[in-house]
């Protein structure tokens, strides 16, 4: 590796020289098909080279001219036969591929790179499908040569091929790869309004919604075929990521009338799954039982017969295999915390398990979440002989019932989670998952366990308050798999029934390409064999650095410092924001719920109304718990009691603020070392540490202005500092938005979605909700220590609501229209406290502008 490189930094030097006397030539590249890689790869492959500016030349003989600089062979054909025998071939396995890079006979100094892969071993429904090994192999060719695959929308394109065609290996070298679990999925969560949500349902993107016939008069409309380019972009990043099925979940909303299941539609996702099909990927619906939050498209509503909810469900299934979906996965209860009687619940997953099989071989998927509070007094917890927790239900149920654990947010094992969901940590998630995939396993019954982790949540939490959370999601969910692969190692064959990962997404911006692509590549190889968690995520970067630093004259020294200083981030992020811990903060109580209220996460996240009801009502919320701003004391009032400002609350704060401004010097110093071609999506990962440093800020000035201890001096600069970070994100925003990929209308506008959330999922970035909902609580505050002054609408948790809770939490459109109408109600009576309440029961009519409606 050590000559290589030195070769490398030689032949980039070359490059430039010449470049500089005017003497480089267009790259000749010969570009070989081979017969396995379907019918989308090779136009894509093609594509993706002629946008270099090479000079290429498809070779219909399925051998290399002789005479280019550069002939890449993908997939099966004589040009890489003749250098990939079988038995390199039988090495790789079921979806492994095999790269020989050399150079190129009778050239003197081209250079080939040839690829071939096997197929998977689960079923390939294209005509032809692909070989899976094949597709995956061939992105890895294009990021050898310096493509970068990193960003689901936001391919790095080299200018040039002239830097990997001036290095070819003097004896060829041969890597081999193989998956580590069989089952690599993507779960895109479409029930938030996502840069791909619109076009997965099958509907245009539009500022009107569904609604078709108001979307001429908008001022943004995307047509669904102009957004094909966009699910072709996503297509490339899961195979270079070694996927091989994506997943989402259809929604309907009786409002849309036919237009939710229209002949249209359902075509639709015909031709969705069809051009999955043809890369050699497998299409999972998504599709909830009784499930009714969101927007979801449940298959009964769980309130009649048995016999008649199986009807439904049957009749639900028939329709998702007719539109071309391989592999069924569903939801248990009404909501995340609801549920029937837990006999109907598991007769139906049954039921739907044994249906999919029997009528189509379709495997069915079922989440096990991780909420609390619920129990089936009737069924017993075979480990402990109590009442089973309702969310583990289906381990008793048919063995044709997959099962995926499902954890959520940044938190792996070893973390606690701050009250997050009622959770002290997530350990028993895992201890489940190992568990039932011994148990399967020992009874041979063929029932898969599937690992189910995020690498974004969105509802307050990470990406839609624009912080820099994606290196840390990879990193843990990077960890997650490795202790499960640690485990599956040791118990000797015991736990084969673990078959692999989906990742639950929430989009890309915002730092969090990074954590998808460490993420998603995990499930290929976790990084297992004698490595540290630290050197394990290093490696896990690899694809990151080569998009960000291909062709570095400066050799490796760039991609090591990327590797250290997002080392450094993760490690400082897990100790403050998980941990609480940090030099001058008092360390958390111990036990599993020593970090409550006393972590970073818990106060650089975003706080809506629903998360401060959910909190007032149940104790807790679907994050982790905090001091409200209008409840600050000064001194912690007991064991258990929530930390005060002086004590607890400003050593953390003052700790988050100077943590994230040294992230944000430490990332900008490698922006003189990216490549061109990468620098904007650089520029993203710094904007996201910008945001953060900028939140850190301004979090830390609230509560400051909130503290009783402050003097009305002291309230009032602070305000003043906040005021002046919630001005500079602005900008940072402003110009961070053209990064995202996508049009910036459909997924940061106001607007109509198919969800049940009427902006796009980063419309709280662009119009900074968060920021602005606590400086607007903090002057309230204010006006009460120095005024005496009771300002009802602020300080109450109804304060600025942009949610219509009946519709998300119940999926009610009935009670959707009553909150609407109670909530404008509430605003004629022009009574404070009336208004305050009403605020709590839809979304506003129309878009929020801040500061002018705090």
């Amino acid at each position: 590796p050590g000559e290589g490189a030195a070769r490398m930094r030689s032949a980039r030097s070359a490059l430039v020289l010449c470049a500089g006397l005017a003497v480089a030539h267009a790259v000749s590249v010969d570009v070989v098909l081979g017969d396995n890689l379907g019918p989308l790869l090779p136009a894509r492959l093609v594509t993706h080279l002629e946008a270099t500016g090479a000079a290429v030349s498809v070779q219909a003989t399925g051998k290399c001219g002789g005479s280019s600089d550069l002939c890449l062979a993908f997939g099966s054909s004589p040009a890489s036969r003749a250098v990939i025998g079988p038995e390199l071939l039988a090495q790789a396995g079921a979806e492994g591929f095999v790269v020989s890079d050399g150079r190129l006979a009778g050239s003197g100094s081209g250079r080939l790179i040839a690829v071939d892969g096997n197929p998977g071993q689960l079923p390939r429904v294209g005509d032809p499908s692909p070989s899976a090994g094949a597709a995956y192999g061939a992105y890895a060719v294009l990021e050898r040569v310096g493509f970068g695959f990193v960003h689901a929308f936001q391919p790095v394109i080299p200018s040039s091929l002239a830097f990997a065609a001036s290095f070819a290996p003097p004896t060829p070298q041969v890597t081999v790869e193989s998956p580590k679990w069989p089952v690599r999925s993507w779960h895109y969560h479409t029930e938030h309004p996502l840069e791909l949500t619109d076009f997965l349902q099958g509907f245009d993107a539009s500022c009107a919604g569904v609604n078709a016939s108001a979307a001429p008069h908008c001022a943004f409309n995307e047509s669904w075929e102009s957004m094909f380019p966009d699910m072709l972009r996503f297509v490339d990043w899961l195979l270079a990521a070694r996927q091989n099925r994506l997943e989402w979940i259809p929604l309907l909303n009786w409002q849309w009338g036919d237009q939710g299941t229209s002949p249209q539609r359902l075509a639709r996702f015909r031709n969705i799954t069809a051009t999955l099909h043809a890369a050699g990927l497998l299409a999972v619906v998504d599709v909830p039982v009784a499930e009714r939050q969101q927007n979801a498209w449940y298959m009964t509503n769980a309130t009649g017969s048995i016999a008649e909810c199986e009807a439904d469900i049957a009749s639900h299934i028939d329709q998702w295999a007719a539109a071309g979906f391989d592999v069924l996965a569903t939801e248990s209860g009404f909501s995340e915390f609801t549920h029937p009687a837990c006999d109907v619940m598991l007769a139906l997953l049954n039921f739907t398990a044994d249906y999919a099989s029997d009528a189509y071989g379709m495997p069915a998927y079922v989440k096990a979440h991780c909420s609390t509070g619920q129990s089936c007094p009737n069924f017993t917890d075979p480990r402990t002989g109590q009442p089973i927790d309702f969310n583990f239900l289906p381990a008793l149920g048919s063995p044709r019932l997959n099962v995926m654990p499902h954890t959520v947010q940044v938190y792996s094992r070893d973390d606690p989670a701050g009250d997050s969901y009622g959770n002290a940590n997530l350990t028993y998630m895992f201890d489940f998952a190992t568990w039932l995939a011994e148990r399967s396993t020992a009874r041979g019954d063929g029932r898969e366990v599937v690992w189910h982790g995020e690498s974004a949540y969105w509802v307050n939490y990470d990406i839609d308050v624009g912080l820099a959370l994606g290196p840390l999601y990879g990193e843990r969910r990077l960890n997650d798999l490795r202790w499960l692969a640690a485990q599956q190692a040791a118990s000797g064959g015991g736990m084969a029934a673990l078959r692999g990962q989906n990742v639950f997404a929430s989009g890309s911006p915002w730092s969090y390409w990074v954590g998808n692509t460490v993420a998603a590549r995990a499930a290929w190889d976790p990084q297992a064999a004698g490595l540290t968690q630290e050197q394990a995520f290093a490696a896990a970067l690899d694809p990151v650095a080569a998009a960000l630093f291909f062709g570095s004259d400066q050799g490796e020294m760039p991609a090591q410092r990327l590797k250290a200083v997002l080392g450094k981030v993760v490690t400082d992020h897990r100790q403050l924001l998980v941990l609480g811990n940090a030099t001058g903060v008092p360390a958390p109580p111990p036990g599993p719920q020593g970090t409550t209220y006393r972590n970073g996460m818990a106060y650089l996240g975003g706080a809506d109304t629903w998360s401060t009801v959910e909190t007032l009502v149940q104790g807790h919320s679907t994050q982790p718990k905090r001091v409200f701003l209008a409840a600050v004391t000064n001194w912690t009032k007991g064991q258990g009691a929530p930390p005060g400002y002086l004590d607890v609350l400003a050593p953390l704060l003052r700790a988050l603020r100077s943590m994230t401004a040294a992230h944000l010097v430490e990332v900008a110093s490698l922006a003189p070392m990216v490549r061109p071609e990468a620098a904007e999506l650089f520029a993203d990962l710094v904007a996201a540490f910008n945001m953060t440093a900028l939140r850190a800020a301004q979090v830390e000035a609230v509560y400051e202005a909130a503290s009783p201890s402050s003097s009305n001096t002291t309230r009032h600069a602070a305000l003043g500092r906040a005021l002046l970070a919630i001005r500079a994100a602005g900008a940072v925003v402003a110009a961070n938005e053209p990064r995202y990929g996508v049009s910036s209308e459909r997924v940061a506008g106001w607007r109509g979605t198919p969800t049940s959330y009427g902006y796009g999922f980063l419309w709280t970035v662009r119009s900074l909700m968060y920021m602005w909902r606590d400086y607007g609580l903090a002057t309230a505050v204010t006006a009460l220590a120095e005024q005496g002054e009771v300002q009802i609408e602020r300080l109450s948790p109804c304060y600025m609501n942009i949610n219509d809770p009946l519709l998300i939490g119940l999926g009610s459109n009935e009670l959707q229209e009553l909150g609407d109408w109670a909530r404008r109600e509430a605003e004629k009576t022009g009574i404070d406290w009336v208004k305050a309440l009403g605020n709590c029961l839809a979304q506003p009519d129309a878009e929020p502008q801040y500061p002018r409606d705090l």
